[in-house]
């Protein structure tokens, strides 16, 4: 029977329905339900058996570094010898239990690794990567060459003829899901070798050597990365304003309270950080004008660039290519430092012992600005056309160019005249310049329609976040910056995990994958906090080295690749 007004033919479509259910139901149902779904991700009784007991122990690793790094007292004893340190991360003051743990845990990301190579190749041995495959499998060789280096040789002999029983058991038979977890237990045991010998060897070893050397050169990395995330999660706690209709009167009010903020910011508040961000933030004690020429050339790009895409969106495309590729140019010599340190080891098996060459050092300005170069000629590739990343690739030359330019002419001791040194802009120039645009927009816009109110919003917000992302990450060196760190990185698996896929082979290979990812990120946080970086100016760089590429990623309007928008005007 169909009751009155709700006839088949008036019925409400079922996606319509839902929605409305939806709607209809508590927040905390809604927010219990989607606790749900996530925790679902992780439940071990839907991947593969075979697979469970490595996914186990990159969580009981994970946690056992997590409760080292949290609870206080655990890591007092931890440091790095302060004369080593001037030269190389070579001699690691540590109770020998905890650089059993990390050797452990280094020892976990080296066996997960060697299981989903293997997990691949089983999975679609057409379609798997052999090199990624042979790289995987190579870090089961690190102990026998690193207790080699040190020569501790009987360790050493074990260490490598595990190794080499990694090398038979991948390299043999028939791929399998129990034959890839058998090959990671086996790629697992020379670690372990290395581990039992860390009560008997001395602390200057070459194990910790190569191991801070790669964590170092992980953490510039990632901080650099971590700079442009959390300048993009700043900003999108604010991205309402850019979305609304907001009156011009109301546009101009939070322009005034920026500008307020900024003064603040160059007067009483400047001293409230460590150096060098209270020189980033006296500007105009500059002596050199041609920084300030520098400064409104960049930010009339950014202007220009900003105004334009309000018309004509940019494909959203490449834009990680470009920060991924300036990060990478900014560490250089942290990337090419850890290449000597590996260089330095092999040398050290064969010869007992090796000197770590400094020479290179000398050619780490030139390579930044040939970097530099090479970036902003990318821009003319034919398919950077209508896309972010040319926006981005071409601006962040402009602004970078100077500089690195700048710092090599001081490496090679050259000296600039007074009025020209100091020619390059700062972060934190540009930023003002930006405000000033904003200002001068939002004043046009009482009586111009025409004016687009977000690009004013954009140019006057974005700028203040960008320039201030880097001391709003949770750096890892600080107390509570450590919790926020290490807490985050265990949430981010139950967080982020993607959909898992129906075929429980696969889901398997994606929730090993994401805990294994977990493991080394708070290895390398463990192995970065006694480094050289406890202090700002890893942050300082990343600073500026992305500012400008984070504002004007954020600044210009985008557009999905295959999605077509033109705006009158």
């Amino acid at each position: 029977m169909t009751l009155p007004g709700n006839s088949p033919s008036r019925a409400e479509p079922f996606p319509a329905n839902l929605t409305r259910m939806k709607a209809a139901e508590p927040h905390g149902t809604r927010r219990a339900g989607w606790l749900r779904a996530r925790l679902d991700r992780v439940r071990l009784d839907r991947v593969p058996v075979a697979t469970r007991p490595w996914i186990v122990a990159c969580w009981v690793l994970t946690l056992a570094i997590a409760v080292v790094l949290l609870i206080p007292g655990l890591t007092d004893e931890v440091s790095v010898d302060p004369v080593g340190a001037a030269h190389i991360l070579d001699l690691f003051l540590a109770p020998a239990w905890l650089r059993m743990l990390l050797v452990a845990a280094s020892g976990g990301v080296a066996a997960v690794s060697a299981v989903l190579a293997l997990l691949r190749r089983s999975a679609d041995p057409a379609g798997s990567s052999r090199v990624r495959r042979e790289a995987a499998i190579a870090l089961a060789a690190f102990p026998a060459l690193a207790l080699t280096a040190d020569r501790v040789l009987l360790p050493a002999a074990i260490a490598g003829a595990l190794f080499l029983a990694v090398e038979v058991l991948a390299h043999t038979g028939r791929p399998t899901r129990a034959r890839a977890a058998a090959g990671g237990v086996v790629a697992f045991l020379p670690w372990a070798v290395l581990a039992a010998v860390q009560p008997f060897v001395a602390t200057d070893s070459w194990t910790w050597a190569v191991l801070f050397g790669l964590a170092a050169g992980f953490a510039a990395f990632g901080s650099y990365y971590g700079v442009q995330r959390a300048a993009e999660s700043r900003t999108a706690a604010v991205a309402f304003l850019f979305r609304t209709g907001m009156p011009p009167g109301a546009v101009l009010g939070v322009v005034a309270v920026v500008v307020a903020l900024v003064v603040l910011r160059l007067t009483v508040l400047r001293e409230a950080f460590p150096e060098p961000d209270p020189t980033l933030w006296s500007p105009f004690a500059k002596e050199s004008p041609l920084s300030w020429l520098h400064a409104a050339l960049v930010a009339g790009l950014v202007v220009a660039v900003g105004w334009r895409s309000t018309r004509r969106p940019l494909r959203r495309l490449g834009e990680r290519r470009i920060a991924a590729a300036l990060a990478t140019v900014g560490n250089v010599e942290l990337l090419l430092g850890s290449v000597v340190i590996v260089g330095a080891l092999l040398v050290a098996v064969v010869m007992g012992s090796a000197t770590f060459p400094a020479d290179w050092l000398e050619w780490v300005p030139a390579l930044k600005v040939g970097g530099v170069v090479v970036i902003g000629l990318s821009a003319l590739l034919p398919w950077m056309r209508g896309t972010a990343a040319r926006v981005l690739a071409a601006i962040s030359a402009v602004y970078l160019l100077p500089a690195t330019t700048q710092n090599a002419l001081v490496a090679e001791g050259v000296e600039l005249p007074r009025g020209i040194a100091g020619f390059a802009a700062t972060p934190v120039q540009i930023m003002l310049l930006l405000l000033a645009s904003s200002v001068v927009l939002a004043v046009v816009g009482l009586a111009r329609a025409s004016v687009p109110r977000p690009l004013v919003l954009r140019l006057a917000i974005v700028p203040f976040i960008a320039v201030h992302a880097g001391w709003l990450l949770p750096v890892a060196w600080s107390d509570l910056g450590r919790w926020l760190l290490v807490l985050g990185i265990i949430a981010s698996l139950v967080l982020f995990l993607p959909t898992p896929d129906a075929d429980p082979a696969r889901r398997g290979i994606g929730l090993l994958a994401a805990s294994g990812a977990q493991l080394l990120a708070i290895t390398v946080a463990a192995l970065a906090i006694p480094s050289l970086y406890e202090d700002g100016t890893l942050v300082v760089l990343g600073l500026l080295w992305l500012a400008v590429t984070v504002v004007v990623s954020l600044v210009v309007e985008t557009r999905e690749p295959d999605e077509e928008v033109v705006r009158p005007g």
